[in-house]
C-alpha cells in the first residue's frame, strides 16, 4: 500500500513514519512538506492513502483534500489536526476525507483509524473492477451520455479517448501503465468483444500513441495490435478504436492469404507462412481461424483442391497434379480430394 504523509512539521511526519512502519514493513511511504508538494508527487505517482494535515503553508490540507477527490477519487485521506473545532471536521468529511485524527492522538486511535480506512480501502478496491466493467459495457451497449461525476467515481476523469488491442502477452499493461503514470489512463478490467479497451482522455492521446507504439516494437515477433479512437461520445471512440484494429488484423491475413497461394506447392508449414509474415504461429491460426472460419491447414488445403480442380480439367496426370499441387503423393492427394469434394479425382474429371 503506498502512503503519503503531509504534514509542515518534521517531528510529526516522523512520528506518523514510526507508526506505520511498526504497523507494517510492507508500506511504501512518501513524505511531503507541504499541499504544494503533495500534489506534485501525486501528479507523478497516486497513492492509495494520505495522512494529511490541515493547517500548512503553500496550500492547506482542506484546498489539497478537495484537488485529491477530484482527480483521484479512490485516494483514502484521513486528515490529521491539532485544531479541535468542528467546522474543520464537517468540511473534510463532506469532501470525502475517510476519517479524522485529532493531536495530539493515542497509538491506539492512530492504529484503530488506520485498520478502519484500510478496511474501506481493500471493500473498494474489490468492488471497483465490476464497477468499472459494468459502467463501459454500458454506455459502449447503449451509447447513452453518462454522467461526468459517475465517471469522475469510477475512473477519475471522462474517457474522450480509447485504445482496443489484441496482444497475445498480458506484459504490455505493466509497460503501458508505467509509461503513461503521470497521464489519466485505465484499462479496462475484462475484454469487450475479444478486444482489451486502454480508457484514457484526448488530451494524452499523443502519449498514448507513443506508449502503445513502443509495446509493439518490445512484443516479441510483432503479436501486438491496436487502434484508437477519439469523440465526446465514448461509443463512437470504441467503434472508431474497434474499426482500425481490425483494419490491422484484416492487413495480417491477407498478406498471409497472398504467401499461401503463391507457395501452396511446397513443403509450407505453419511456422513458415507465421514467419513471412511475423507473427507467431499461434497467433497466426487463431486470426485465420477468426477471420476465414478456418485453420492453417484447412486454408492451405482449400488453395492446393480448388489448383488441383483446374489441372484436372487438363490432360495430365493424377501424380503430376499432386505433385505440382504440393500433396505428398497421388494416393495422399486423391483421399484429401475426395474427402473435400466428395468426389475422388478421376470422378470429378469425368464430370
Amino acid at each position: 500500500m503506498k502512503v503519503l504523509l503531509v504534514d509542515d512539521e518534521p517531528f510529526e511526519l516522523l512520528n506518523l513514519q514510526v507508526l506505520l512502519e511498526k504497523s507494517s514493513p510492507d508500506y511504501g511511504i512518501t513524505s511531503a512538506h507541504h499541499g504544494g508538494e503533495a500534489l506534485k508527487i501525486l501528479e507523478s505517482e497516486p497513492m492509495d492513502l494520505i495522512f494529511l494535515d490541515i493547517r500548512m503553508p503553500v496550500l492547506d490540507g482542506i484546498a489539497v483534500l478537495e484537488r485529491v477527490k477530484t482527480s483521484w477519487p479512490d485516494t483514502e485521506i484521513v486528515m490529521v489536526s491539532a485544531y479541535d473545532e468542528f467546522s474543520y471536521a464537517k468540511q473534510a468529511l463532506e469532501l470525502g476525507a475517510s476519517a479524522y485524527l485529532l493531536k495530539p492522538f493515542s497509538t491506539t486511535e492512530f492504529y484503530e483509524t488506520l485498520q478502519k480506512v484500510e478496511r474501506k480501502y481493500h471493500e473498494k478496491s474489490k468492488a471497483k473492477p465490476l464497477l468499472q466493467q459494468s459502467l463501459l459495457e454500458k454506455t459502449i451497449r447503449s451509447g447513452d451520455a453518462i454522467d461526468e461525476h459517475v465517471w469522475g467515481q469510477q475512473f477519475g476523469f471522462v474517457p474522450d479517448a480509447v485504445a482496443a488491442v489484441h496482444a497475445a502477452s498480458p506484459g504490455w499493461r505493466n509497460l503501458l501503465l508505467e509509461e503513461l503514470k503521470a497521464s489519466q489512463i485505465v484499462i479496462a478490467p475484462e475484454p469487450i468483444d475479444g478486444a482489451e479497451l486502454v480508457l484514457s482522455a484526448t488530451r494524452h492521446m499523443q502519449p498514448l500513441r507513443e506508449a502503445l507504439l513502443r509495446c509493439k516494437l518490445l512484443s516479441p515477433d510483432e503479436l501486438f495490435r491496436f487502434g484508437l479512437g477519439e469523440s465526446l461520445n465514448l461509443r463512437t471512440a470504441w467503434e472508431e478504436a474497434m474499426r482500425q484494429l481490425q483494419d490491422a488484423e484484416d492487413s495480417i491475413t491477407a498478406r498471409c492469404l497472398r504467401f499461401i497461394q503463391e507457395y501452396y506447392q511446397e513443403a509450407l508449414t505453419l511456422a513458415d507462412v507465421a514467419k513471412a509474415v511475423h507473427v507467431s504461429p499461434t497467433h497466426l491460426n487463431r486470426l485465420l481461424k477468426k477471420v476465414t472460419g478456418c485453420t492453417f491447414i484447412e486454408v492451405l488445403t482449400a488453395i492446393r483442391i480448388e489448383r488441383a480442380k483446374e489441372l484436372l480439367k487438363k490432360p495430365v496426370s493424377i501424380e503430376y497434379i499432386a505433385m505440382v499441387t504440393g500433396f505428398k503423393s497421388a494416393a495422399y492427394f486423391s483421399s484429401t480430394f475426395k474427402k473435400v469434394t466428395g468426389l475422388s479425382p478421376r470422378s470429378f474429371r469425368r464430370g
